[in-house]
């Protein structure tokens, strides 16, 4: 098995026709991370609070894609993948199970997100995710839609074959038919019975609107109240809807974006205005206060975000 590259944090692998490729890559920047997953548009916010370590490694078999996603922190995940690729995602354990705008998302159950549009996954204590990506099987599709799948065991089979190929000993038969055997997994996967999630269909457009309503808003007004005003709806229904999509109080998720705003603003923002004020753009007025809340969020101080960000 040639290897192209091997550093103490990237292992890149191919195949000696090129029919595949590996790739294992460490972050310690979610900012950086959300950009790893081929196919993917996605866009991280920090929920859970410290120093962020994250992984992802994926062999691609033409277009057949098997991925492991790792974080060691709650995460709100919003992604989006073309209308011609299928995706299933497998929690590998109870730490790492979670819901969205698609339902829970339990260890031992496979789940397929819609394609061509935003979702929304909040992973609870941390994120450990599974996730295979294939064109689009009409089969597969109708077996899956509505559903949610048993299948643990294939999980495990799945974290297996990535173990085999990242250490050397997938021999390139077998890697070229991993697709047909992947397909032939899903094909006998046994679908239990739809049942709802915890969040109602009103829930879930209510924290749709919420959404929408924070992307238009000035940071300082991303505020429950000035939610409230804004889609003239109680604070209680906006307070329960997010408690039943994200598992998050209200209160937290929209200061918890406001925070990855400004951590985003201090690594990626070319500009010359100051922490202060940076921070008091996105709502943040006690400058003291915010170092506090931004380091036991992201277990740096904003100014060594801002360091590193110019390092890059």
């Amino acid at each position: 098995m040639p290897q192209q590259l091997r550093k103490a944090t990237d292992v890149t692998l191919t195949g000696a026709d090129d029919s595949w490729s590996y790739m294992s890559r460490r972050y310690d920047d979610f900012t950086a991370q959300e950009q790893g997953l081929d196919g993917f548009e996605q866009r991280y916010r920090q929920i859970g609070k410290g120093a962020y370590q994250g992984h992802i490694e994926s062999l691609r078999i033409g277009g057949t894609c098997l991925s492991r996603e790792r974080a060691n922190l709650a995460m709100e995940n919003e992604f989006r993948f073309p209308d011609n690729v299928m995706c299933l995602a497998f929690p590998t354990s109870a730490a790492s199970q979670g819901t969205g705008s698609f339902g829970e998302v339990v260890p031992g159950r496979a789940v397929m997100p819609p394609s061509g549009r935003d979702n929304l996954f909040y992973a609870g204590r941390m994120m450990d995710l599974v996730i295979l990506t294939l064109p689009v099987d009409a089969e597969i599709r109708e077996l899956c839609t509505g559903h949610s799948l048993v299948g643990a065991s294939f999980t495990g089979w799945l974290c297996t074959v990535l173990d085999i190929v990242r250490n050397g000993y997938g021999r390139a038969e077998l890697i070229r038919l991993l697709p047909d055997l992947i397909r032939d997994h899903l094909a006998l996967l046994q679908p239990e019975s739809a049942r709802p999630g915890p969040a109602t269909q009103k829930e879930r457009a209510i924290f749709d609107e919420i959404n929408q309503a924070c992307a238009m808003m000035m940071p300082e007004d991303m505020t429950v109240t000035g939610l409230a005003a804004r889609l003239d709806r109680p604070r209680a229904d906006l307070r329960r809807a997010s408690l039943a999509i994200s598992g998050q109080r209200l209160d937290d998720l929209l200061a918890a974006r406001r925070m990855n705003d400004v951590y985003r603003a201090l690594r990626h923002d070319k500009c010359d205005r100051s922490i202060g004020e940076t921070a008091l753009d996105h709502g943040f007025m006690h400058g003291g206060r915010f170092s506090i809340a931004f380091r036991e969020m992201f277990g740096i101080r904003p100014k060594d975000a801002r360091r590193l960000g110019r390092e890059t």
